[in-house]
């Protein structure tokens, strides 16, 4: 009998198992009114199988990444300037074989505008990608190499340089002529490229940051470079006669190009503090506004100023300045000029600031000395640029100015790609170019989809980053973008607008 009751004892224990086991494992549901949950329970399941990526596979069809890249192809192919680069390098086409210049052109540009990498291998990988061929309009086997690449930017020569320039300074024309500006408003500086991790690389000198790299010289109106001169490292912001050389041509263009009554007013840090610059601009006719230098002599004089001499306004609500006017002519000098002193009182905080905490700063200046340009601010009623406040106001602009570099780093990484000066100069006029072109696409394509004043890093995420298939649809490929990018970014009025820009800039 003992053994009978064990073995009954054992037999229960094993049906409470079972049913625990049943129980835990949903299949059993011990609530007699809870079969909506055991339900739910099973459906959540089965989504998650359904959801949950078990399994990679290869697809042949046509993908890409960088669909709203579509875009910007539509619109370089509109303006024309591919076969303006044709035609002004003609010279750099060795046979008839191979990719027309034309098509080498967009291509690089095209990969400038992308940015994914600075590295010119990086056409190795672009060429096995399909998808990528199909988005920029180009055929999947006219795709360059980087062996291609190198070998074409190995061709150029300084005297090339001078060519990319017409072609920036042509651009920037269409730009004013399309704008008309009421004073054509331009930043000199130079601009420091940080190469610091080359090993051997042809011009790549210590700079004034105390990195070795490049150091050009560019002249910058509203957000675009309109001309470059490419130099060393060692050579510093008014080297030579790069400066002067460069104001002659673009005062010339503009009068010639745009209108011969032009008011021109140009803005420089103390790094141009120059007098034969500043003769060259009164001759001109041309206003600038430059930084000077706190020598000894000025210093004393304005610690003699009285206080009562010392005028006073506010940039804004809470941040107050004063200064005070004078004349300037230094010991090698022939001419005076004339001297805007300020200083900060009130930081943008509103806090009061103590004297040895204030910033002080100094500017020269032809404005308001009777000259040429003077004669032509009275011709166009802007008289209230006379005013010192004014002028000190116009000066802090130069910060919009120093973002536009900012702004090509951002588009460019600061490393060039070649071991040859000619190569790396060659390649980083294309990168002017298509900058230039890049913020001409977003003023006229973007607006309304990215802020003007937006970084390419963040162009390339909001619009280029985005998934597209290309399908062969009634003998066209059609790319198919994703709902919820296409609402967003209403793709349909970008497309259109990306097809007729309202500036055709080679017809």
């Amino acid at each position: 009998m003992s053994d009978f009751f064990l073995k009954k004892e054992y037999l229960l224990g094993q049906c409470l198992d079972i049913i625990r086991f049943l129980r835990d494992s949903h299949y059993l549901d011990t609530n007699p009114k809870g079969e909506k949950n055991h339900m739910r329970n099973n459906n959540a399941k089965q989504t998650e199988k359904k959801v949950k990526i078990t399994k990679v596979e290869i697809t042949d069809e046509k993908l890409s990444g960088r669909g709203g890249l579509s875009l910007f192809a539509n619109y370089y192919n509109q303006t024309g300037i591919g076969k303006e680069l044709e035609k002004i390098f003609s010279n750099k086409k060795g046979s008839s074989k191979g990719q027309s210049l034309e098509e080498i052109f967009k291509q690089i540009t095209m990969f400038l505008v992308d940015g994914t990498s600075r590295h010119i291998s990086r056409f190795d990988d672009l060429k096995r990608d399909e998808g990528y061929a199909h988005i920029i309009g180009s055929a999947p086997e006219s795709l360059l190499s980087s062996h291609a690449v190198k070998r074409f930017f190995a061709k150029f020569g300084r005297k090339d340089c001078e060519k990319y320039r017409q072609i920036l300074k042509e651009l920037f024309i269409l730009i004013l002529k399309s704008e008309r500006p009421g004073v054509i408003e331009l930043d000199l500086d130079s601009m420091v490229l940080d190469n610091d991790e080359a090993r051997v690389r042809e011009g790549v000198e210590p700079t004034y940051k105390k990195k070795k790299g490049f150091h050009p010289l560019q002249l910058v109106f509203g957000g675009y470079i309109l001309d470059a001169i490419f130099r060393s490292g060692s050579k510093h912001s008014n080297h030579g006669d790069d400066a002067v050389g460069m104001i002659k041509e673009v005062v010339r263009l503009i009068r010639r190009e745009y209108s011969k009554d032009a008011l021109i007013l140009i803005r420089m840090d103390s790094g141009f503090f120059d007098q034969d610059l500043f003769k060259l601009m009164d001759v001109l006719g041309v206003g600038f506004i430059c930084g000077g230098k706190m020598y000894n002599d000025i210093s004393e004089y304005i610690s003699e100023v009285s206080p009562m001499q010392f005028s006073s306004f506010r940039k804004t609500e809470d941040h107050e300045i004063e200064y005070v006017d004078f004349g300037d002519c230094r010991g090698s000098w022939d001419k005076w000029y004339r001297v805007i002193y300020y200083r900060h009182i009130k930081d943008e905080r509103g806090q009061k600031l103590l004297e040895f905490a204030r910033e002080e700063s100094i500017v020269y200046t032809n404005i308001g000395m009777g000259g040429k340009i003077d004669k032509k601010l009275k011709a166009s009623n802007r008289e209230a640029l006379f005013e010192s406040e004014e002028l000190i106001r116009n000066y802090h602009m130069r910060g919009k100015g120093e973002l536009v570099h900012r702004a090509l780093k951002d588009f460019r990484s600061e490393q060039l790609p070649f071991k040859r000066f000619n190569s790396n100069a060659a390649f980083y006029y294309l990168v002017l170019v298509a900058f230039f072109l890049f913020e001409s696409f977003k003023r006229d394509v973007l607006r309304g989809a990215v802020v003007l004043s937006a970084y390419a890093t963040t162009v390339r995420r909001q619009v280029f980053d985005i998934a597209g298939k290309i399908i062969g649809k009634s003998r066209a490929q059609v790319l198919k973008i994703p709902r919820s990018d296409w609402v967003r970014l209403k793709f349909d009025t970008l497309w259109e607008r990306s097809l007729s820009p309202p500036l055709k800039v080679f017809a």
